[in-house]
């Protein structure tokens, strides 16, 4: 072990049975917890906006915002009141909002004014995921999921194609991601799915190609595309990558197992890993292979939101 400075930069330098050297930032910041003023309202999901700002729906069908050391209700809809479903675009400058009677609304983060309302389906829309700035994805009863772009501006929802989920225990997915003109998704007994996006007319099942319980009987976490392969995270507590196929589906090619109840989520950070593990939050490096950080959460079942941003982790949760 060895330790060096560079500029104002302290490493630590230690070497392995393995070969293997590692460098060790000593100079990281200590965490910091700033716990907020309850919003106004029975709160059920959060979501961090640009700015860092935390955006929180409420059981009576609100959107409070946290700005200047106060809540503020930004907008409210008694569809989306008991039941709200919250997920923000790759970029989270929009807002993706589903309720129980099928209606998606969509929001714009920079002046939370309504970019479009529209009724897609007769009953509950069970989860919604974002596949790229202007295409979305609708979880349906009975495994039935429609991919949605957004077109003319923002005012409406053209629908692509339909996708037809396998059957399963809890038919809804938990993470999806669009690869090469396919979607790749996952679901609550932790299979992934390969799909073309078809035609209402076509023959669905055929389509499908399955990878049984990649992450045993807990669920898939989050699916990404990582130099040209699908890296799947599951409340399993493993990390695999998969190579891909279009006529053959998913290949596994490596798990990777760590030391916690659940991996969350791959960051924008290189090599590293949102966790939970009993009831902390735990940012984990693949590179590494060691725990950056630990917090108590009370663990992954709550809501919860994180983002990267100008080199700080912030973690927000209810």
């Amino acid at each position: 072990m060895d330790v060096r400075q560079t500029g104002d930069e302290v490493l630590v330098v230690t070497g392995g049975v393995d070969g293997g050297v590692n460098l060790w930032s000593l100079d990281t910041a200590p965490p910091q917890s700033l716990p907020l003023p309850p919003p106004p309202d029975i709160p059920r999901r959060i979501t961090l906006l640009p700015g860092l700002r935390p955006l929180v729906t409420t059981e009576s069908g609100n959107l409070v915002l946290y700005s200047n050391h106060s809540w503020s209700i930004v907008f409210s809809d008694p569809k989306i009141a008991s039941y709200c479903l919250l997920e923000v675009s790759p970029s989270r400058l929009l807002i993706a909002l589903a309720s129980i009677n099928g209606h998606i609304i969509i929001l714009r983060s920079t002046d939370l004014g309504v970019a479009l309302d529209k009724q897609v389906a007769e009953g509950r829309i069970f989860s919604l995921h974002w596949l790229s700035e202007d295409i979305l994805l609708s979880c349906h009863d009975g495994g039935f999921l429609s991919v949605w772009k957004i077109k003319n501006s923002e005012v409406d929802l053209d629908e692509l194609g339909v996708v037809y989920m396998p059957a399963c225990k809890e038919r809804w997915t938990t993470a999806a991601v669009l690869f090469d003109g396919a979607v790749v998704y996952g679901d609550r007994a932790g299979n992934i799915h390969f799909s073309h996006i078809l035609s209402r007319q076509s023959n669905y099942l055929d389509a499908v190609k399955t990878v049984t319980r990649a992450h045993s009987q807990q669920g898939v976490c989050s699916l990404s595309v990582v130099r040209g392969q699908i890296w799947s995270t599951g409340r399993d507590g493993t990390v695999k990558q998969f190579s891909v196929n279009s006529h053959c589906g998913l290949t596994l090619v490596s798990t990777c197992h760590l030391p916690v109840d659940w991996a969350a989520q791959l960051l924008s950070i290189p090599s590293a890993l949102l966790c939970f593990h009993e009831s902390s939050v735990v940012l984990w490096s693949l590179k590494e292979r060691r725990k950056l950080l630990s917090l108590l959460c009370g663990g992954g079942h709550r809501s919860w939101s994180c983002l990267v941003d100008d080199n700080q982790f912030v973690f927000a949760y209810l």
